[in-house]
């Protein structure tokens, strides 16, 4: 009664016998879709390198147009600013505190949009214009 119980032999598992085994787990078949979908992207990112790396409806800003739409942008920035330093000093509504925030983010996309500007190379993408000619007579 005071005896241990004897340790019986453990089961020989047989992996054949899975009802999952020789299959490709789930994980392995989303590594590869997402990886053959990077691979597809980077011989396309590839191709259109080689074929000049424009997009169709893209093109190069001139010199001339960037300094006069940098020009523009700086006098717009200045408007905006002027009306910003207008605010009184104390924001006790919340109208007033919308205002505010609403001219503190114009005037970030507005220097954002000056500094893309400023770059060596700038290429514009015309959304105007489409590839197919729809019969739906709006303008894109």
């Amino acid at each position: 009664m005071l005896l241990a119980p004897k340790k019986l032999p453990k089961p020989v598992k047989f992996y054949v016998d899975k009802s999952d085994y020789g299959k490709v787990p789930e994980y392995l078949v989303k590594f590869n879709n997402a990886s053959a979908e990077l691979r597809e992207k980077m011989q396309a990112a590839i191709r259109l390198e080689q074929l000049g790396g424009l997009h169709p409806n893209s093109r190069k800003l001139d010199e001339a147009e960037k300094r006069e739409l940098i020009i523009l942008l700086k006098e717009k920035w200045q408007q905006v600013n002027e009306e910003y330093q207008k605010l009184p000093f104390s924001l006790d509504t919340p109208a007033k505190k919308k205002r505010k925030e609403r001219y503190e983010e114009h005037l970030g996309q507005i220097e954002k949009d000056i500094q893309t500007l400023s770059r060596r190379v700038v290429i514009v993408v015309d959304k105007g214009k489409s590839q197919s000619s729809g019969s739906s007579g709006r303008r894109r």
